[in-house]
């Protein structure tokens, strides 16, 4: 998808033969380390999506990931609603981001997701001179609810294909005591489940040229 020029991802090509296994609001002190324990086990790649002040707390996990093979993405600063920040403090937010993330991986952040999936034109107008590309999803957990393994596990089944970007969070943006034990449950089910249909999970960035 385009708009004003920008490029927004939000699933993959029709040719595609992968889904993509993206993460928010990370780097967290327990629960990264079993997301990241159960991609390895599955041999999977995902896409991280941090915020500059967690990776600040938690640097040597966002090291961690990117020394697995996973893919080191923005998700502003301090997980600010794009609608409610003027364009000049959008920038900071982001571009301070892009810079821890690059200082942990020698190369250029070029993934963003906007928190909330809220997309305006000063945030446009911010990614577009970042050279940043807008990413979004095309099946949400909706894991943020609560609900169990067993209920993420089904709504990702139902709409699950190549080309599939899928939204997990690592931990709730506020509440980052929260353990999402049903989060990892149901990646390690969804992980099992492609492995067996030999469809393998690799970052987002299989999806652009």
């Amino acid at each position: 998808m385009n708009v004003l020029k920008n490029k927004i991802l939000w699933k993959g090509p029709k040719s595609a033969e992968s889904v993509a296994i993206t993460f928010d609001d990370g780097p967290h002190s327990s629960n990264t380390p079993l997301l990241l324990e159960i991609l390895a086990e599955k041999s999977a790649k995902a896409t991280f999506f941090y915020t500059g002040k967690n990776i600040c707390k938690h640097k040597n996990l966002a090291q961690q990931a990117h020394n697995q093979g996973h893919l080191l993405a923005n998700h502003t600063f301090s997980h600010q609603r794009a609608i409610f920040v003027r364009k000049k403090d959008l920038y900071t937010e982001i571009r301070k981001t892009k810079e821890l993330i690059e200082d942990i991986t020698g190369e250029p952040n070029r993934y963003f997701r906007p928190p909330f999936g809220i997309i305006t034109p000063a945030l446009l107008s911010v990614c577009k001179e970042l050279s940043l590309t807008v990413t979004l999803w095309s099946i949400n957990s909706y894991d943020f609810l609560r609900p169990s393994s067993e209920r993420i596990t089904a709504r990702i089944d139902k709409k699950i294909c190549p080309g599939s970007i899928v939204l997990f969070h690592e931990c709730h943006f506020k509440d980052s005591y929260k353990k999402y034990a049903n989060t990892a449950l149901a990646l390690e089910t969804l992980l099992t489940n492609l492995n067996a249909q030999k469809i393998p999970a690799l970052t987002v960035k299989e999806f652009t040229p």
